[in-house]
Order: structure tokens, then sequence, then C-alpha cells
């Protein structure tokens, strides 16, 4: 799973009033994938990356997904 993350404003950058931890984002966005149905159970990514892409207004998630297929 690979994730690529632009924050909505300043206020999330570095220094800004609500600083995000780049991890922070990970769990939510399983969870939500699968509650949605995307993936079957997050217990089932093996591999994750989160790229913080900077500022984006209004904010913004990508997540790309495939198939793992090594061990």
């Amino acid at each position: 799973m690979l994730i690529e993350a632009w924050a909505p404003s300043q206020d999330y950058a570095p220094g800004g009033r609500w600083e995000w931890d780049v991890d922070n984002r990970v769990k939510p966005l399983q969870d939500a994938l699968a509650k949605a149905g995307v993936i079957k159970n997050d217990k089932l990514i093996r591999d994750v990356r989160i790229v913080d892409r900077g500022i984006l207004p209004p904010g913004r998630v990508v997540v790309w997904i495939r198939r793992f297929s090594g061990n």
C-alpha cells in the first residue's frame, strides 16, 4: 500500500497549529478501506509506505494498493 497525502492548509505544516505525524494517517485510512469493502481486512496489508506531499487545499489522499506476492 502506498499512501500519498497532501495537507489542507499551512496549519498542518511543521510549526503549524496542528502538526500531523505522517504515521497517524495510516490506520484510519486502512480502517476506512476495510469498512468500505475495498480490502477484506486491514490485517492483510503487509507493506505500507506513506509520502507527505505537502500542502494542497482542500487536502487530498491517494491510496495505491497492489497484491503482495512475497512471503
